[in-house]
């Protein structure tokens, strides 16, 4: 049907006899406005067109009709391809007693991440073929408790991720952080030095890795891929000094006629998968595959995208960190690379994961020394974002564009440089328009060189952006590739090894070609939601139940006063209210991304008690206030203080709430002697533990929390407990 409307629209536009007989007449139509008209009809047509091709013609690599398609599409798409992969596994992942405190909470989380890693990887290596390619975290559900609290519903698990995504984000220092999994691990990581346990600890990774590789079955040869292999350069620099050049002379003669045609031929497909790290996989592919294996994987894909990842685990599992750098980076030089490994041993290890560069709520990976612990930790944070875009939840950790076209694969431009620091970006677009319109001499007198001094959260020291970068002036004329090396290095060079890790822990997951067909904004939304809460958007989509056998009219007129409210509520507000409702601060980028849809359940008139909700269905449960007033106040007491109404009470001559942002802080603790302090004094104390996911309060008494006769009620002598 599609293809008879392109045709029938394609007859309309083009020449025929009897157009070009009426000249005239469809000059005078045209500039009427038929040209709009024809477009528009053509416009109509490839919509059409991409929602009933969009899965097959959509499927092939670089479609247009996927960028067509619409984000609507692309998710409804991502979401079913989610389902089904998730679908074809057995294997739920389980978070058990899990802490509010912070540092807890870390090391616990990432403990359960390397110790089901691991045990997969082995179990996925050890079986067959199809099955060591599986993602090793690949499963089809996340179960998550916490310590002294019930429930484990799909509530809790949202409540889950926007906790260990506000522990990571936060500019605390982080946690000691321990890649055991055992405690066997750990008793023998503790009797030896520091040093000699993360020698062997790195030994036992780069066993595991060649083990892992040589049980592949994907190895159709003997031969090995070496991470020694040197990188396939397309061309030299022109501005080298006489040792660079005999270096890079002494690479291109190592490669015979026909190897060099092959290069330039494969070099192109891995950078398209691989950008940052294609002249090294090219090189590893010529010098470790015969010419044949070669010529097979330039004609099929999905050859050379398995070689690919074969080469990025041998990387990835090297233990020379320093030389992966050096060979990696296409631009930045060896003395670049010497002086980023300096400034990599001056930091701090235990440096907050992430940082805000714009101060505009989106984080970039904040420079640390890159321990095994610490990079462990970004490839954690990773998995955390690939186990939420599988299980279609949304994951409060709002990355810069250039990180996350890093994990996409995408090309990073110096215009990405504008969505990390802003004012950067502007200085530098500034100055390069100010040398188009005032000459060279302008560029002469800001007296720039090739070095560059990075922010005091980066470390603040200065480093070359080429070799004696400080003793090279910035001209007219290399103006141009000094801003591109700038905005690489702030954006990539300087976290590479985190980015990398990021990325490895997201396909850790999920399958390999899973993100290919989405853009950076797509991968936002599917993970992050959205922070503006729209409250029109909210409306359609919730639905209302009545329990509380008012008339129709009465409940029309609630439901008004409930939106109102909200409409009226500010930007942290509405993100508390859907925090409480859902157990996540922000909304879906679409309806399909509600897991269940939310609802509002109208309890029987009272104007006493506050609302409650249950974040596993999604449901608020509000009683039927007597006015909007009161309904406005009761919101917001219950999604700010969480503390019970207590009007009508009075006998009650002062209330002292103990609060805290986060949990396990002690504020039971401190309630409980602040209470035996005023006993203590006589006076009559009453306890409230508002505590709705797990009061802990009784259990310090030593009485059963469900007990009734543990329930504060009023007597005419005051509150009795």
């Amino acid at each position: 049907m599609a293809v008879d409307v392109l045709l029938d629209l394609s007859a309309g536009l083009a020449p025929s006899n009897k157009i070009q007989q009426k000249q005239s007449t469809s000059h005078s139509i045209l500039l009427n406005g038929s040209y709009e008209y024809l477009l528009t009809r053509w416009r109509f047509s490839i919509e059409l067109f991409v929602k009933l091709f969009l899965d097959d013609v959509g499927n092939e690599p670089g479609s247009i009709i996927n960028e067509s398609s619409g984000f609507s599409a692309r998710e409804q798409r991502f979401r079913h391809d989610m389902e089904r992969f998730k679908n074809t596994h057995q294997k739920d992942i389980r978070f058990e007693a899990m802490e509010r405190d912070r540092i807890l909470l870390i090391q616990k989380t990432f403990r359960t991440l390397n110790s089901y890693y691991y045990r997969n990887q082995n179990i996925n290596s050890s079986s067959s073929s199809s099955s060591s390619s599986i993602p090793p975290l690949a499963v089809q559900r996340v179960k998550v408790t916490f310590k002294d609290e019930p429930g484990e519903g799909s509530g809790v698990a949202r409540s889950f991720y926007a906790s260990i995504a506000e522990a990571i984000l936060s500019e605390e220092k982080l946690p000691n952080l321990e890649l055991s999994t055992s405690s066997t691990t750990q008793t023998l990581s503790g009797s030896l030095s520091s040093s000699q346990s993360q020698q062997q600890r790195l030994t036992r990774e780069r066993r595991t890795a060649l083990a892992t590789y040589l049980r592949s079955d994907r190895r159709s040869s003997s031969i090995l891929l070496s991470s020694e292999a040197r990188p396939f350069k397309l061309n030299v620099p022109s501005e080298s000094t006489t040792t660079t050049n005999n270096s890079e002379s002494s690479i291109i003669e190592h490669w015979t006629p026909n190897k060099i045609k092959l290069g330039l031929s494969i070099y192109p497909k891995v950078a398209a998968i691989q950008p940052f790290h294609a002249e090294k996989i090219t090189g590893m592919l010529l010098e470790g595959l015969p010419t044949l294996q070669l010529q097979r994987i330039i004609n099929i894909d999905e050859d050379l995208r398995n070689r690919i990842d074969d080469a990025m685990n041998i990387l990835t599992s090297s233990s020379n960190t320093r030389d992966i750098q050096q060979n990696d980076l296409s631009i930045t030089n060896e003395r670049l690379l010497n002086n980023n490994f300096t400034y990599d041993k001056q930091l701090n290890e235990y440096t907050p994961l992430f940082w805000q560069p714009d101060k505009k709520g989106v984080y970039a990976p904040r420079p640390g020394k890159y321990t095994p612990e610490r990079l462990t930790a970004y490839r954690n944070v990773g998995r955390l974002i690939g186990l939420c875009l599988l299980q279609n939840e949304l994951f409060p950790l709002p990355l810069c564009r250039h990180v996350i076209k890093y994990i996409l694969n995408r090309s990073i431009r110096w215009h990405d440089l504008a969505f990390f620091d802003s004012m950067m970006y502007e200085n530098l677009r500034r100055t390069a328009y100010d040398a188009e319109k005032n000459g060279s001499q302008y560029i002469n007198d800001l007296h720039l060189t090739f070095s560059m001094t990075v922010t005091e959260k980066e470390g603040g020291e200065t480093y070359d952006l080429i070799p004696n970068g400080s003793l090279k002036d910035v001209t007219y004329s290399n103006l141009y590739e000094f801003i591109k090396r700038y905005a690489e290095f702030r954006m990539i060079h300087l976290v590479e090894q985190s980015l990398r890790h990021l990325r490895l822990g997201v396909f850790d997951v999920l399958p390999s070609t899973s993100l290919d067909y989405l853009s950076p904004e797509d991968f936002r939304l599917l993970l992050n939601g959205t922070t503006n809460i729209n409250i029109t958007t909210l409306m359609t989509y919730t639905t209302f139940n009545d329990e509380s056998g008012e008339i129709n009219e009465r409940i029309n007129q609630f439901k008004k006063w409930f939106w109102s409210v909200l409409e009226k509520f500010n930007p942290i507000e509405r993100q508390d209210l859907v925090y409480f409702w859902t157990g996540s601060p922000t909304l879906p980028a679409s309806e399909g991304g509600f897991q269940p849809q939310p609802s509002v359940t109208i309890r029987p008139a009272d104007d006493q008690h506050l609302p409650t909700a249950n974040t596993c269905i999604s449901r608020l449960y509000v009683p039927l206030y007597s006015s909007k007033t009161i309904l406005k106040l009761k919101l917001q007491y219950a999604i700010k203080t969480k503390i019970f109404d207590m009007s009508g009470l009075d006998n009650v001559k002062r209330v002292i709430a103990v609060l805290s942002g986060k949990g396990g802080v002690g504020k039971s603790t401190v309630a409980t002697q602040l209470a035996l302090s005023l006993y203590s004094r006589n006076l009559r104390v009453g306890l409230l533990d508002v505590d709705l996911c797990g009061p802990s309060i009784p259990r310090m008494f030593g009485v059963d929390k469900n007990s009734k006769s543990n329930v504060v009620y009023e007597t005419t002598e005051g509150i009795i407990k």
